[in-house]
């Protein structure tokens, strides 16, 4: 798409220090809704429902927060420039234990499914969030930017189409996935906790993308 990245080196991986925003097409929340159902690639600017990609891009939202995708986009369309990749599940642990070594916890949801397992880094997402609340909702905790990653809180897109929690909570899609589960890893972090969550979701939400050089 021709944009200009700003990137940061943190240990031996480097990172865009932004969301991904390439947007080849934008799918209206009935659009996104149906993309997920055939399995196939869902692009969506928060609260725009519409299909019009010029528009889409002169959206405050599009240029502060990039695009949010189904895992379908990332699985199918190699959405990250030449030379960059969408990290896996591994290279996120990577990054998380180089800021905060040392501070994983594994744990399981008490009232999700069996196997319904993930982990938290205590003070990572601080590390890594943004900083005050011209982007994110008071109280920021913990966040200081300390490598530079700069993360914004893009909230995310339910399957059937609507967007959520702008302001409140980050979504970062990884490749990896679990095809028997129709799961794939994602990285949230929020206003509300320092923690970065491990967790994993459906192929058909809408989250950010974060790109890694190869």
């Amino acid at each position: 798409d021709s944009y200009a990245y700003q990137t940061v080196q943190i240990g031996t991986q480097c990172w865009f220090a932004e969301n991904l925003r390439y947007l080849p097409a934008v799918h209206s929340n009935s659009e996104f809704a149906t993309q997920g159902i055939n399995e196939l690639p869902g692009y969506g600017v928060y609260g725009y429902n519409g299909s019009d990609v010029p528009t889409a891009k002169a959206l405050t939202n599009y240029i502060n927060y990039g695009v949010l995708y189904n895992w379908f986009a990332v699985d199918q369309a190699s959405p990250c420039p030449t030379g960059w990749h969408v990290p896996s599940d591994t290279e996120f642990l990577t990054l998380e234990e180089y800021v905060d070594p040392g501070n994983y916890t594994d744990w399981c949801d008490p009232i999700g499914e069996p196997g319904d397992c993930g982990g938290e880094w205590a003070n990572a997402g601080g590390y890594l969030k943004q900083t005050g609340t011209t982007y994110w909702n008071s109280p920021n905790l913990g966040a200081t930017n300390a490598y530079g990653f700069a993360v914004l809180p893009t909230g995310y897109r339910d399957p059937g189409g609507p967007f959520d929690l702008l302001a409140s909570s980050s979504y970062i899609w990884s490749s990896s996935s679990e095809p028997a589960s129709g799961l794939s890893w994602y990285r949230n972090l929020g206003a509300e906790h320092a923690n970065i969550y491990r967790y994993h979701e459906g192929w058909s939400i809408g989250f950010s993308i974060r790109c890694l050089k190869d």
